[in-house]
């Protein structure tokens, strides 16, 4: 493996895990940790600002791309020692000593990116753990955070598991807490509570180890009952200090017992799949206002909620516009149909005096308000403004959101630094 300084590392420091299989859980832990992004980070830090429960950290991390990751900032600033192995390195990774020369008891996993290979994790005495932020088995993969918002899913969690040399988010579990998600909750704020939520399961699994150990089970099905198994803890007095009530309480727990409809169940996937960069695009012959404000809550921070436009009208030319605000959809009202156009998917419609433009979905008579857009090339504005400056001097026309069709791209980065 490569250190901070790039040096290779040709010895390797372990000590096998079949003669430590029983164990108890060391006075301090010495952890090898694998993480790359601002999910991990909350991890990282947390196990870094408790001395009495870990003694030493190393970080492997990814590659700079061509920046570095936000684990390796932080490391460099704490004069932690790095590695950073590429996928293909990975593979033949020889597991390194702390900065002393002792061997590391356990891995820990955090929003790596990578599989850990079977050789690191059979020769630590602890085997490796890994915080994956969702209530498994549902939302494996590598987006499960933005895809669970996507989704509008109610049911999110955090589940700490052993490693499994084979498969991603496949081990027994140690603990698995589960919480609500607002309806209203944004991506950028689900990120920050999730992972303060899987700092805090990672610390009580480390420091309550070999109770956690006796009690490991294997994940349920998809097919299996939801039922609550323990509700989320307060912060043990050791550490409460590193967590933030107000961002935990974000996410309130589920009492132990509760039972999730099933009715849920057939709409939850297991899979979380990666990101494409037309996640973001509108399809309004698709979407009913439920979707879309989904849509904007997953992806209206990054990479951003975009929708096209022929303009002028009857021209060949395609804009692409930033829907940059959405309002949440009442779901109660019934729908009004006054016309042929309140059936035309991607309407743009105006009431005078609102400070929003009104979108036509799917659904006949129910729209979607964007109280503030950005059309290309242009600033930020609301719908008012956006009325007055295109759609008031063409009353006639009905002006009609759609798919990219012909759009050139141009203007793409115009739009992404608003």
């Amino acid at each position: 493996g490569r250190g901070a300084a790039g040096f290779l590392f040709p010895f390797s420091c372990s000590l096998p895990r079949r003669f430590c299989s029983h164990l108890m859980r060391p006075k301090k832990w010495k952890i090898l940790f694998f993480g790359s992004n601002e999910i991990s980070m909350p991890v990282l830090q947390a196990m870094q600002a408790v001395p009495s429960i870990v003694s030493d950290i190393s970080v492997v991390c990814p590659t700079d791309s061509p920046k570095p990751c936000a684990v390796k900032r932080f490391a460099e600033r704490k004069e932690i020692q790095i590695f950073q192995p590429t996928s293909a390195e990975l593979k033949t990774f020889e597991l390194p000593c702390t900065t002393l020369g002792d061997p590391f008891d356990i891995a820990v996993v955090a929003s790596y990116g990578n599989l850990i290979p079977e050789h690191i994790i059979t020769k630590l005495p602890y085997g490796g753990i890994n915080m994956h932020p969702s209530y498994l088995p549902y939302y494996r993969g590598p987006a499960p955070l933005i895809r669970q918002i996507e989704k509008g899913e109610s049911l999110g969690g955090v589940s700490v598991m052993e490693l499994h040399p084979h498969k991603f988010d496949m081990g027994k579990l140690f603990l698995q807490w589960a919480y609500r998600i607002p309806t209203d909750m944004l991506c950028k704020d689900f990120n920050v509570s999730c992972s303060h939520h899987g700092a805090h399961a990672v610390l009580r699994v480390l420091d309550r180890y070999n109770e956690y150990k006796e009690t490991l089970f294997q994940q349920p099905t998809a097919n299996d009952p939801i039922i609550i198994k323990e509700e989320i803890p307060q912060p043990d007095e050791l550490y409460k200090h590193l967590f933030s009530s107000k961002v935990l309480d974000k996410l309130p727990t589920f009492k132990k017992g509760t039972s999730i409809p099933l009715e849920t169940k057939a709409i939850r996937p297991t899979y979380a799949r990666p990101l494409r960069t037309t996640d973001g695009n509108v399809n309004w012959n698709a979407c009913t206002n439920l979707d879309i404000y989904n849509k904007w809550r997953a992806f209206g921070n990054k990479p951003g909620l975009f929708t096209y436009l022929t303009w002028p009208p009857n021209s060949q030319t395609v804009k692409r516009v930033k829907l940059l605000e959405i309002a949440p959809p009442d779901m109660h009202s019934t729908p009004v149909v006054r016309d042929d156009t309140d059936k035309i998917p991607g309407a743009i419609s105006y009431n005078k005096g609102d400070n929003f433009v009104s979108i036509q979905t799917k659904e006949p008579g129910r729209k979607v308000k964007c109280t503030k857009i950005q059309f290309e090339y242009k600033n930020a504005t609301d719908g008012e403004k956006f009325y007055n400056g295109y759609l008031a001097a063409r009353p006639q026309k009905c002006p009609t959101f759609h798919d990219n069709g012909q759009y050139s791209g141009e203007g793409k980065e115009n739009l992404r630094k608003e």
